[in-house]
C-alpha cells in the first residue's frame, strides 16, 4: 500500500503483530534505540509521520518532530554501527524507500544503500542497550530477502486520513492576488494539523490561535512538499527562524519560497511565506498581523497576501532581518 505524505502510522511487524515499531523511552531523544513494543495506538513512540521532501521520505518521531529513524553509524561493535536502528535529526541515512509486499504490508529499506531493510528480532520488547543485531526485541537494517517476515511491517493509519494531502512535490503557490489567499492554500490540509504541523498545539483552525509560525511551516510544505528542519526543538519564535533554519539559505535577496524574518525586539518577531516576487515588489502570505484581524484567532485576514516594496521590508517598530530561502 501506498503510504500517504503528512499522515501518521504505527507499524506493526507481521512475524510479531502484537508488537510495532517503537522509539524507547516515554520522551524520544536523540540516538534513542528503536525497537518493538506492545502496540498502543495511543503511545505516542509508536507514532511515525511518513514525510517526503522533495525526492527523499523519510519516517518523523511523532513524540519529538526533530528526530526521524535512521542508521546508527556512531562507535561501537560493527554490528551495531553497521545496522542498527535509531532516532537522529533527518539526515541521507534517514532517507527511506517503501517497498510493497503482499497484502497491506510493506518493506523499509534505506535509501542509501541498495540491500538494506528495517528488520526486527521478534518475541519480546526490546531495550535502551540492546543495540547489537542479535538483542531480543531490537529492530536493525539487515539484508533483504529474509522468509521470517521479519521485514514486514503493518502500516495502521491514526489520523483518520479526513484531511487532503498535498502531492508529494507540493501544490505549488497557486493565482496569487493581494487582499486575498492564495488560491492553493487550503487551512483543511493536514500540513496544518496536529498530526504534522509542530507548531499546532492551540493554533488549529477554529481550536485558539493562529500564529505567524504555524503558517510558514503549513505553507513551505502546502507549496513545495518540504519540512522545515531547525537547529534546536526550544525558542523557535519567528524571530528565531533567521538563525535557526538549517534546510534553507539565509539571504538579503528576496526569492519565491521563502521565508520573511522580522524582529521586533521583544520576544516574538514574525514570520511570513514569500509567494512571489518581481522587479517592484515582493509578496507576502501570513497569519496573526493587522491591522483587521482577530489577535490569535483564526479569520478571514489570516493567509492573506501583502505587498512590500523590495527595498523597505520594515513594519514599524519590526525591523527586517531577511530570508531564507527554501527551494534550493
Amino acid at each position: 500500500m501506498a503510504l500517504v505524505n503528512g499522515a501518521t502510522y504505527r507499524f506493526e511487524n507481521r512475524a510479531d503483530p502484537n508488537r510495532s515499531l517503537n522509539v524507547y523511552g516515554n520522551s524520544p531523544a536523540s540516538l534513542a534505540n528503536v525497537c518493538l513494543w506492545t502496540s498502543d495506538d495511543d503511545d505516542i513512540c509508536q507514532q511515525w509521520v511518513y514525510m517526503k521532501s522533495g525526492s527523499h521520505a523519510y519516517l518523523v518521531c511523532k513524540g519529538n518532530q526533530n528526530l526521524a529513524l535512521d542508521l546508527y553509524t556512531g562507535s561501537g561493535s560493527s554490528t551495531v554501527k553497521n545496522y542498527n536502528a535509531h532516532v537522529y535529526a533527518p539526515s541521507e541515512t534517514s532517507y527511506i524507500e517503501i517497498e510493497e509486499s503482499d497484502g497491506d504490508y510493506i518493506q523499509i529499506k534505506l535509501e542509501e544503500y541498495s540491500n538494506k531493510y528495517l528488520t526486527a528480532n521478534q518475541g519480546s520488547n526490546g531495550t535502551s542497550g540492546g543495540k547489537d543485531v542479535n538483542a531480543a526485541g531490537n529492530v536493525y537494517f539487515y539484508n533483504g530477502g529474509l522468509t521470517d517476515d521479519s521485514q514486514d511491517w503493518l502500516p495502521v493509519r491514526l489520523d483518520g486520513g479526513s484531511a487532503p494531502e498535498p502531492g508529494d512535490e507540493g501544490e505549488g503557490n497557486g493565482t496569487i492576488t493581494v487582499g486575498q489567499r492564495p488560491s492553493t492554500l487550503n487551512y483543511n490540509r493536514a500540513c496544518y494539523g496536529p498530526s504534522f504541523n509542530r507548531f499546532h498545539e492551540d493554533y488549529a483552525p477554529g481550536n485558539g490561535t493562529a500564529q505567524c509560525t504555524w503558517h510558514c511551516y503549513g505553507r513551505a510544505f502546502e507549496v513545495l512538499g518540504k519540512t522545515i528542519q531547525f537547529s534546536g526543538s526550544g525558542g523557535l519564535h519567528g524571530k528565531y527562524w533567521y538563525d535557526r533554519i538549517t534546510n534553507g539559505e539565509q539571504s538579503s535577496v528576496p526569492k519565491a519560497n521563502s521565508i520573511a524574518v522580522w524582529d521586533d525586539g521583544g520576544s516574538y518577531g514574525h514570520v511570513g511565506y514569500v509567494e512571489k516576487v518581481d522587479s517592484n515588489y515582493v509578496y507576502v502570505s501570513e497569519a496573526n498581523w493587522g491591522p483587521d484581524y482577530t489577535m490569535n484567532v483564526l479569520d478571514a485576514t489570516d493567509g492573506q497576501v501583502k505587498r512590500f516594496p523590495r527595498d523597505d521590508m520594515d513594519r514599524g517598530s519590526y525591523a527586517f532581518v531577511g530570508y531564507v530561502h527554501l527551494d534550493i
